[in-house]
C-alpha cells in the first residue's frame, strides 16, 4: 500500500504473508481486527472486524496519492472526525465512496461494534493490476472518481440491492475458494457503480458537528446505563 505514509501508532501487524496481512488496533475501550487482501496490484480488501467504542485513526496518505475507497457497513454504525469540526457518519448497508483526503482523528463506534469492509484503489497503479487480467477492462477508474468524489465530498449508496449482494459475498466468502473470487467480485463492483445511476440529492453522507454528535453519544451513554429508566423526550435534551 505505497500511496499510504501511516496506519498510525495504534496499529501493529500480526501476521503476514503473500495473500494476506492481519492488523490489530487497540484502543482502551477495546480492539479491532482488519484483515487485508491484495486481489490486484494496488487494490486492497480490508475486512473490519471492531469490538471497541473509539479509536484515534492515524491514517495519512503520501503527498499526491491519487485513492479512490468504498466503505460498506455491514453491522454496526462508525463515526468518524472531518476536518469541519463534525463527524461523518456512516450507518448499516451504506457504501461511501471518498477519496481518503482526510481519514484521521478521533472515531466512534457508539454500538461498541462495527463490522464491514474497505476497498481501497489506487488509481494509477490498480489500472495497471487490473489490466493484467482483463486487458480491455471497461469501468474507468477515473471517471468512477470523478462521479462519486465531487470536489473531495464523499458520495453514498444506501441500502442498494447489488452493493449489499457483493459485499456480503466478499465479508463470508466459501471457504477455499482463492484469490479469484475476490478478483471477481471487485470487477463486479466496479462494473456496477460505473453504470449505476445517481439521484441527486440521494448519495450525501449523514454528517453531525461536533456538539450534536456528543449530545447524541451523551443521550445513548443514558440510556444504556439506566435501561430500567424510563426518560423523556425532554429529559434527554436537557
Amino acid at each position: 500500500m505505497n500511496s499510504i505514509r501511516t496506519l498510525g501508532d495504534n496499529v501493529k501487524v500480526l501476521a503476514q504473508d503473500e495473500s494476506h496481512a492481519i492488523l490489530e488496533v487497540k484502543d482502551d475501550s477495546g480492539e479491532g481486527i482488519m484483515t487485508i487482501y491484495t486481489p490486484f496490484m494496488g487494490v486492497y480488501i480490508n475486512i473490519c472486524d471492531m469490538h471497541m467504542q473509539r479509536c484515534r485513526s492515524g491514517f495519512f496518505l503520501e503527498e499526491n496519492a491519487n485513492v479512490i475507497c468504498f466503505d460498506y457497513c455491514k453491522e454496526g454504525r462508525i463515526e468518524l472526525e472531518t476536518v469541519e469540526g463534525g463527524y461523518s457518519v456512516l450507518q448499516e448497508k451504506q457504501l461511501r465512496i471518498d477519496d481518503r483526503r482526510h481519514h484521521s482523528g478521533q472515531v466512534f463506534m457508539p454500538l461498541n461494534h462495527f463490522h464491514g469492509i474497505s476497498i481501497y484503489l489506487n488509481v494509477d497503479t490498480a489500472l495497471q493490476g487490473i489490466a493484467a487480467f482483463i486487458p480491455q477492462f471497461s469501468a474507468d477508474i477515473h471517471k468512477l472518481k470523478s462521479k462519486f468524489c465531487k470536489e473531495g465530498v464523499p458520495g453514498i449508496l444506501k441500502d442498494d440491492m447489488v452493493v449489499n449482494g457483493i459485499m456480503a459475498c466478499l465479508y463470508d466468502p466459501p471457504a477455499n475458494i482463492g484469490s479469484d473470487y475476490y478478483r471477481l467480485k471487485i470487477l463486479e463492483m466496479l462494473l456496477y457503480l460505473d453504470a449505476v445511476e445517481i439521484q441527486e440529492g440521494k448519495q450525501k453522507e449523514t454528517c453531525f458537528f461536533l456538539s450534536h454528535a456528543d449530545k447524541l453519544r451523551e443521550i445513548h451513554k443514558q440510556i444504556t446505563e439506566n435501561l430500567s429508566v424510563h426518560f423523556t423526550i425532554r429529559e434527554l435534551s436537557e
